[in-house]
């Protein structure tokens, strides 16, 4: 046989492989609808809620029961047995788009088990309250600020009791999952990550930003942290839980089922893994009639460089720019600079365009004198 052909037929099969193994990493299926299943009620089980686990699912799941508020422009929803967010649908340029891809146990849940009533009469701030085993009554409210600004989380302890009560070691969730706008929906579950922005290493001035592969057992992220939280391409969900009031924040990732393009152009179903983060409180002994009061701030919201750098909290950290990661983030604060002096990003890359022919001109003049 001609060896040129031979060779021509390995090549050709090689080629054919490679393209389709391309097509699935860059378009893969949709993941399956999966049938949601209640849980059975369980008692609260406040005692079992120790150690670097992920939070259990509670009597009731996701967007069942949930109760919506509106908060200027956005709309969100929190489930009643944990009063976690389920939903959070914001409002971006070409569309309102679905921060919650996987409501289940929700973001920020606590006590997932425990059934939060709905407190106060201000639609715009979301306040719960839920009374613990222990007897101890703790108030649960989102104050939300600016639509693309910190929030705060903010817990209030309570003993309405004569003697003594013991609120628990609890935990606070984000994740699983993040959303997207739908032109990255495709792609979202290859881009899901948990991160988080540590102390300096010894002998670095740099704290250290961490992303870390999913695991499939809770690993803790370090004795120092700054914040932690949950993020793809575009948007970012993070925690600011002090390490006054928590002993420990850990990640971890929850695998979820999903239908992808196999090699010869079928489908076969494989498993992607969703990132969770949970922070660990720290229990407390309240007196009769005294009260404690925990405060988590967090974001919520779009990843803008600019943007997050004005918090000056390290949350743009969490932004990439590649192997060039000084050029770019140089360029971006020189066009961010044309911009605050402009006021108008047509104009700002305008001028930023110019910088660079000037820049460029003694090179580009030296080119033509030499031809």
């Amino acid at each position: 046989m001609d060896r040129n052909l031979v060779l021509a037929v390995v090549l050709s099969g090689a080629v054919y492989l490679g393209w389709f193994k391309y097509l699935e990493k860059r378009y893969p299926v949709q993941p399956a609808a999966v049938a949601e299943t209640a849980a059975a009620p369980s008692a609260p089980r406040e005692a079992e809620l120790k150690g670097p686990e992920p939070v259990p699912a509670g009597p009731a799941r996701g967007l069942e029961g949930s109760k919506a508020f509106t908060i200027g422009a956005v709309t969100v929803r929190f489930q009643p047995f944990g009063a976690g967010l389920v939903s959070y649908s914001y409002p971006g340029p070409l569309g309102a788009v679905e921060l919650v891809s996987d409501p289940d146990p929700g973001y920020f849940a606590t006590w997932p088990e425990l059934e939060f009533k709905a407190v106060g009469t201000d639609a715009h701030w979301p306040a719960f309250e839920a009374k613990l085993p222990s007897g101890a009554v703790v108030r649960k409210e989102f104050v939300f600020a600016e639509q693309d600004g910190l929030k705060t989380l903010r817990f209030t302890f309570t003993n309405p009791g004569k003697a003594p009560v013991m609120v628990a070691p609890w935990m606070l969730a984000l994740g699983p999952g993040l959303g997207t706008v739908p032109s990255e929906e495709k792609e979202n579950s290859n881009l899901w990550k948990a991160v988080a922005l540590m102390a300096p290493p010894e002998g670095k001035t740099k704290e250290a930003f961490l992303d870390p592969k999913p695991a499939e057992q809770p690993v803790p992220f370090g004795p120092d942290w700054r914040w932690a939280g949950v993020e793809n391409r575009y948007f970012l969900a993070a925690a600011f839980p002090a390490q006054q009031d928590f002993s420990a924040v850990v990640h971890g990732s929850k695998p979820v089922p999903t239908r992808a393009k196999s090699w010869f152009g079928g489908e076969k179903t494989v498993t992607v893994r969703e990132p969770w983060v949970r922070a660990e409180a720290k229990g407390a002994t309240l007196a009769p009639g005294a009260s404690a009061v925990v405060e988590v701030p967090f974001y919520f919201g779009p990843k803008g460089y600019g943007h997050l750098s004005a918090f000056h909290r390290g949350l743009e950290r969490s932004i990439s720019f590649g192997w060039f990661t000084k050029v770019g983030k140089f360029t971006l604060d020189v066009l961010l600079f044309f911009h605050r002096w402009t006021g108008n990003w047509g104009w700002s890359i305008l001028a930023l365009t110019l910088c660079l022919q000037v820049f460029l001109l003694p090179l580009s003049y030296k080119q033509q004198i030499g031809r």
